[in-house]
């Protein structure tokens, strides 16, 4: 998704040096192809992150500041981006591009350090594994009790 806003800012130039009709189309098929790819992917991503990584006890509260947070960030980009793209203030044109990618790029490596990898784990293990104070990046390597009493069984 960040490389389709990259490609689609990148159009600016093209259409600096008189190709605009097919940089418009270009910009146009990678604003269709990050949508696709937003609503397969990470549309809902975030809440089904938030619902299974928190330990049992930290879900509820994690989920509200999860919402909370959503609403405050949506409210900030409601207020902001108008401004962006109007011609009388920001005037930005296919450069708003490099804007979305930057984000996507910071978001990008946010979350490779801060998002586990919890695939073949259930809620007691991933609970068992918080209380151990098991650092982030060795979720997806350490081994719990009950994997280590199923492991040990005849």
């Amino acid at each position: 998704m960040t490389i389709t806003n990259l490609i689609g800012a990148f159009m600016y130039i093209p259409q600096q040096k008189g190709y605009a009709q097919s940089a418009a189309a270009v910009a146009t098929a990678m604003v269709f192809l990050w949508n696709a790819f937003y609503e397969i992917g990470p549309a809902n991503m975030g809440y089904a992150i938030g619902a299974e990584v928190p330990s049992s006890r930290m879900r509820i509260k994690n989920n509200a500041f999860l919402h909370v947070c959503s609403h405050l960030i949506s409210f900030g980009f409601s207020y902001a981006v108008p401004y962006m793209y109007n011609p009388d203030a920001g005037n930005p044109g296919l450069r708003i591009g490099f804007v979305w990618g930057g984000f996507g790029v910071i978001i990008l490596v946010w979350a490779y350090f801060f998002i586990p990898d919890l695939h073949n784990r259930n809620f007691y293990e991933i609970d068992q594994l918080f209380e151990n104070k098991v650092t982030i990046r060795k979720l997806s390597t350490s081994a719990s009790m009950s994997t280590m009493i199923w492991c040990s069984l005849p």
